[in-house]
């Protein structure tokens, strides 16, 4: 009798453990089942995606989303240019802005009845508003900035101070832009009184003297939806344009027409280029860790009476 229990044991004892095996190899299955549909869902552009960036009406753009893709791990290890492992987990956006269509002229100010002013411009004031190259017809002075995907993380705003100037009867640069709760630092350059007067719709509103060469310090803690203008109460003819952002992922035009914007975290975006008097354009985009993007936009005149 014990003999048999003995067998029947040792039967059940192998039953069992095959039972185990067979379990296991089952969770492995589903394990790797699972693995899959989690991963396919990771999408990237692959590199060389900007040529696919087919143009809208107006000058904007929507990327392609025909064909199959590459995973996003895939798309990261063949589009990598980065010098750092930082930079293999974040993507560049770049491109160049060039205006279509006749030249607006710029606007002449009559500064005449401001002698402190007069005395420090040298040849003919400006208005900045149109900077555009007549032979390359690249625009300054455009604010170009990914608006990143809801839920995404933003990082704290730099300590560094952005910075403006008031310079020869007029704010210099004449478009700029900043993370909202990052300083400004506005500083007087020339020796005469001049009053700065922010007009904000997010943040509280501004208006101070500066009697002299210094500087103030202010800070705006809400993004601005749009722009947020900076005006001179005594020196009309004076003014500028702020873009006060949720994040740090900005760049403004510079005197060739070109913008960069580093350090982007990867994921479905949009590419958003304004400018103060010519309007808004907007772009969905989708970014690969290491990978970039590169989009020129063209601008045109506004519709008369904007």
């Amino acid at each position: 009798m014990e003999s048999h229990g003995v067998v029947r044991s040792a039967r059940w004892s192998r039953r069992a453990s095959a039972l185990a095996v067979a379990l296991a190899a089952l969770a492995a299955c589903r394990a790797e089942e699972v693995g899959a549909v989690g991963g396919g869902s990771d999408r990237g552009v692959a590199p060389g995606a900007e040529s696919s960036a087919q143009p809208l009406a107006g000058g904007a753009a929507v990327a392609s989303d025909a064909g199959d893709r590459p995973p996003a791990e895939s798309v990261a290890r063949e589009g990598a240019s980065a010098s750092s492992p930082a930079d293999a987990a974040v993507a560049r956006v770049h491109g160049v802005v060039r205006w279509e269509g006749e030249i607006p002229a710029r606007r002449v100010f009559d500064v005449s009845g401001s002698a402190d002013v007069l005395r420090l411009v040298k040849g003919t004031l400006l208005d900045d508003d149109y900077v555009i190259d007549s032979g390359t017809l690249t625009v300054a002075g455009v604010l170009a900035f990914v608006e990143p995907a809801l839920g995404l993380e933003l990082p704290s705003p730099a300590t560094e101070p952005a910075r403006i100037e008031c310079r020869g009867g007029r704010y210099v640069p004449h478009v700029l832009a900043m993370q909202a709760g990052q300083p400004l630092r506005i500083e007087q350059v020339d020796d005469y009184l001049l009053n700065v007067h922010f007009l904000p719709s997010a943040n509280d509103e501004l208006n101070f003297l500066l009697p002299g060469p210094g500087h103030r310090t202010r800070h705006f803690p809400s993004p601005e939806p749009g722009w947020m203008k900076v005006k001179s109460d005594v020196h009309p003819w004076m003014s500028a344009w702020i873009a006060v952002l949720a994040h740090p992922w900005f760049a403004v035009t510079s005197a060739d027409g070109r913008y960069e914007i580093a350090g982007v975290p990867p994921g479905f975006h949009t590419l958003v280029l304004r400018h103060p008097r010519a309007g808004e354009q907007r772009l969905p985009i989708e970014l690969a860790a290491g990978g970039e993007l590169a989009h020129d936009f063209v601008l045109r005149a506004p519709p008369k009476g904007r």
